[in-house]
């Protein structure tokens, strides 16, 4: 895609990716027979602020939220090939499309967020108060 990574775990042929590419967000998938990707709509995140962006995938569907609030997507999003690479952020594994901004406070979860949790995340960092 040629656009700065925001996080990635994965090559052209296994793994996931969350990328910038304008003012959308697309979070995609690797298999080594496809690539998948949903994409924000209607949502334009300038570079100017910050933003919280949160990825939800239930194993079936797959969420964005741009500041706590879930956002309308495009595209289809389906399950990546496992990956033995590293979490990188920042840059894609071949160390290239680098995001020239900064990442703060990478969570990654084990189960997925209900949209209440979102929105309580993203009331509490907007407030300075650590959350869980």
């Amino acid at each position: 895609m040629g656009n700065p990574n925001l996080m990635q775990n994965g090559a052209v042929t296994s793994g996931w990716y969350i990328t910038v590419g304008g003012d959308h967000i697309y979070l995609g998938s690797e298999t080594a027979s496809s690539s998948s990707y949903v994409e924000t709509v209607g949502v334009a995140v300038g570079n100017d602020v910050w933003h919280m962006v949160t990825c939800v995938w239930d194993g079936t569907n797959a969420f964005i939220y741009i500041d706590g609030s879930q956002v309308a997507i495009t595209g289809t999003f389906s399950a990546p090939a496992s990956s033995a690479y590293s979490l990188v952020m920042g840059l894609d594994s071949s160390g290239a499309n680098r995001l020239d901004g900064q990442i703060w406070l990478t969570q990654i979860w084990g189960s997925a967020l209900s949209p209440t949790d979102i929105a309580n995340l993203y009331f509490q960092q907007v407030n300075g108060i650590q959350w869980p």
